[in-house]
């Protein structure tokens, strides 16, 4: 009941213009940011490590950007409700030929990326690609963490299988069986759930445990890994663009895949920093498994 009340008054909300979605997302971010502080300090000591040769009055302003960020990705998810495919069009592109190229061998994908915004809208934006470039051939498989809390964990995979993803938890086995030609893409940058079977690799000047899992399903499945970056052009517009760390997979061990894809995220954060998801705590974990 409370579930199909709030995705109620979502549907209704998205139908206001962006416009004044994002009037609605400055008044957000006044109230997460100065009033209720949410993650404040967690924000704050993730860019204190992450930017050690950045000032204080630096660091302030990145901090500022990304919420208005995160806001502005919340009203935007919202505005998926109602947002129809030629106005997503106009604002998402594809930037480069590289996913193209790769997809007109009929090939297994395996795409990863980082929290970059707007994730939700480049899930969709790539469905729709996909289905002009390639009539229907590819099908997508979003590999997500389920949240914790279980209404919008449903709203959000709700909202994924309807623009046409197919959704699935990261420990599927079925992962290991997909029919070509699919394209699984995964955000590889969260924390493991288990310590011991993480492999730990530098991030932002830090060691971090990394999910081993999407280089294993690579190897095992001899798909074509490719890295994916988000940039936001500007409020509202995002471009997406592609890297294949390898012509052809080295021979296997453990990190080949994982090394490559931190120091490429890394790398498209330095470049955009406010368009990163600071607000998680990525860095709370250190090798000898205590929390920071």
């Amino acid at each position: 009941m409370i579930y199909t009340i709030i995705k109620n008054v979502f549907q209704v909300i998205s139908y206001l213009p962006l416009g004044l979605l994002y009037k609605l997302s400055d008044v957000i971010f006044l109230i997460m940011y100065y009033l209720l502080r949410y993650r404040r300090k967690i924000v704050e000591s993730n860019l204190d490590y992450a930017f050690p040769e950045k000032s204080y009055a630096e660091k302030q302003k990145i901090s500022r950007q990304f919420y208005q960020n995160l806001c502005d990705m919340l009203v935007e998810t919202i505005k998926m409700f109602s947002l129809s495919e030629k106005e997503l069009q106009k604002r998402f592109i594809i930037s480069d030929p590289t996913l193209c190229q790769i997809c007109s061998t009929q090939k297994n994908v395996v795409l990863l990326l980082g929290h970059q915004f707007n994730w939700e809208w480049g899930n969709w934006f790539l469905h729709k690609y996909l289905q002009s470039n390639f009539v229907n051939q590819y099908k997508i498989i979003c590999v997500y963490t389920p949240i914790k809390n279980k209404l919008i964990d449903n709203l959000i995979k709700e909202l994924r299988t309807a623009k046409g993803s197919i959704v699935s938890k990261s420990k599927d086995k079925n992962l290991l069986q997909l029919a070509a030609p699919t394209i699984t893409a995964m955000v590889a940058d969260q924390n493991p759930s288990n310590l011991k079977t993480a492999y730990w690799c530098n991030f932002m000047h830090r060691k971090v445990p990394c999910h081993a899992g999407f280089e294993k399903l690579i190897y095992k499945t001899q798909q074509i890994p490719v890295f994916a970056k988000v940039e936001k052009i500007k409020r509202g517009y995002y471009q997406a663009s592609f890297h294949m760390p390898f012509e052809t997979l080295p021979p296997y061990k453990k990190g080949v895949l994982i090394e490559p894809f931190f120091k490429f995220l890394e790398k498209c954060i330095h470049e955009e920093p406010a368009n990163y998801l600071w607000s998680h705590r990525r860095w709370k974990h250190s090798p000898n498994n205590s929390m920071i």
